[in-house]
């Protein structure tokens, strides 16, 4: 059956996703022009008519996830309540994020990323800096309020708040998703919160 038409940047949409699945599902190498056409259900010769390569198709993809991470960021700004709420939302949503596309860590952390496609890992280093520096910028705030420590510097905090996570999304990713990452950063987490609170 003839894969239906769309305009041209649904289509884009739809064969960036099809990339983060395949990536998500078995690493940057099972990601080939050809593979991703097959998942769209288009021949391989009308998805160059959206990517010219997979550089291109890298790229993409790397701006998704990035709006992703801003997404969550503000997300947790108009959601989270107080600023450890916050967080902790900001927390929870990443965890799911990485249970539903566990092999993530595979892209940003790619060899073959960092020897082939050195535009992208510039974009990729780019992009994690924005990360930590979100992440800061709600640390600052709540110092500013009173309600996380002072002694701790923001740097210091985001780094600690990312290792909630980091690399217990490649383990997770490592042993199948057999592990109860959940469970897991809740503990973590009131760790975490304990340590950066102001007490009463």
């Amino acid at each position: 059956m003839a894969t239906p038409r769309m305009k041209s940047q649904e289509r884009k949409i739809q064969i960036t996703q099809a990339a983060l699945t395949l990536l998500s599902s078995q690493g940057v190498a099972s990601m080939t022009m050809e593979r991703t056409a097959r998942l769209v259900g288009l021949a391989p010769s009308a998805l160059y008519r959206h990517f010219k390569n997979k550089a291109e198709m890298l790229d993409a993809v790397l701006d998704l996830l990035d709006g992703q991470f801003t997404m969550e960021i503000r997300d947790a700004r108009e959601k989270g309540g107080n600023i450890l709420d916050t967080l902790h939302y900001f927390l929870m949503v990443r965890v799911r994020y990485i249970m539903e596309n566990r092999s993530i860590p595979r892209l940003l952390y790619s060899e073959e990323i960092m020897y082939r496609f050195p535009e992208q890992q510039l974009k990729i280093n780019s992009m994690l800096k924005r990360f930590i520096q979100g992440i800061q910028e709600i640390v600052e705030e709540g110092q500013a309020q009173g309600v996380l420590r002072t002694d701790i510097s923001p740097v210091e905090t985001a780094v600690m708040f990312i290792g909630l996570f980091k690399p217990v999304d490649e383990i997770y990713d490592l042993i199948g998703g057999q592990f109860d990452i959940v469970d897991h950063v809740h503990k973590v987490w009131t760790i975490f919160r304990d340590a950066i609170a102001v007490k009463n």
